[in-house]
């Protein structure tokens, strides 16, 4: 399983990545912005799930699940966000949104959800 990390704040980024490495057959890629997310999923077609951040300079969690909804293999997304916001967005395969702060066992939750339902949609 193939996650993609974004987030424009480095240390979350960092961490949130370490933590993913920790799951066996997880491959972690990190982007900065939701630009380069996009252009590494255009890249690389075999992104499953994209870990996002809601709210970041550039181009939002959600402008980024608008934009890989329209790819031939979307993504599975699952929004990360320190604001409380309703969940929307299922066109945009959006499969879940963590609250920030989250401890690891609620981002191992988010991903395995995240893997199920990418099982459902490919």
């Amino acid at each position: 399983m193939k996650v993609l990390v974004v987030d424009d704040d480095e240390p979350i980024r960092t961490i949130v990545a370490e933590t993913l490495a920790e799951i066996p057959g997880c491959t972690v890629a990190v982007a900065a912005s939701g630009k380069e997310a996009l252009e590494i999923c255009r890249t690389h077609g075999d992104v499953e799930i994209i870990l996002t951040d809601l709210e970041m300079n550039g181009m939002s969690g959600i402008e980024l699940a608008k934009e890989v909804s329209s790819l031939a293999n979307p993504p599975v997304v699952v929004l990360m966000t320190a604001s409380r916001v309703a969940r929307k967005g299922a066109e945009m395969n959006i499969s879940a949104i963590l609250q920030k702060p989250f401890l690891a066992g609620d981002l191992l939750d988010a991903i395995q959800a995240a893997r199920a339902a990418h099982a459902t949609f490919s």
